[in-house]
């Protein structure tokens, strides 16, 4: 999920793409939050501890599969360099 800057050229038009920033930062808070619950609240709740457990679970589906795919937003990089499938006879 949370890697480090990367960009990532797409195959097809051969442009460099990369997380933006802000979506970079808001999963950096989003697994913050996850983690503070985790470790400090959830283990403090008076429930049960199935409970518990059903809860962490939800807590990572949301951020899993709902936070992360909807908040990543790309940026296209332009770099100066040269395709090299382009160059002729060097």
């Amino acid at each position: 999920m949370i890697k480090p800057r990367s960009r990532t050229r797409c195959p097809n038009c051969k442009e460099y793409i990369e997380p933006s920033t802000k979506s970079v930062v808001f999963e950096y808070i989003a697994l913050a939050l996850l983690i503070i619950s985790i470790v400090f609240i959830v283990p403090n709740l008076p429930i049960l501890n199935s409970t518990r457990i059903i809860i962490v679970l939800f807590l990572f589906f949301v951020y899993t599969f709902i936070f992360v795919p909807l908040t990543v937003r790309f940026e296209e990089i332009h770099y100066n360099i040269k395709d090299k499938s382009n160059e002729k006879g060097n």
